[in-house]
């Protein structure tokens, strides 16, 4: 899905730091 490779992506950028279910909120809230 398009929101996981952004979470990929950012969990890339961040070196794994990021947490997946905080992005994935982001990301549904920023497309919605």
């Amino acid at each position: 899905s398009a929101i996981g490779f952004l979470v990929g992506q950012a969990m890339k950028k961040t070196q794994g730091k990021a947490n997946p279910k905080k992005i994935g909120e982001l990301i549904k809230r920023r497309l919605s």
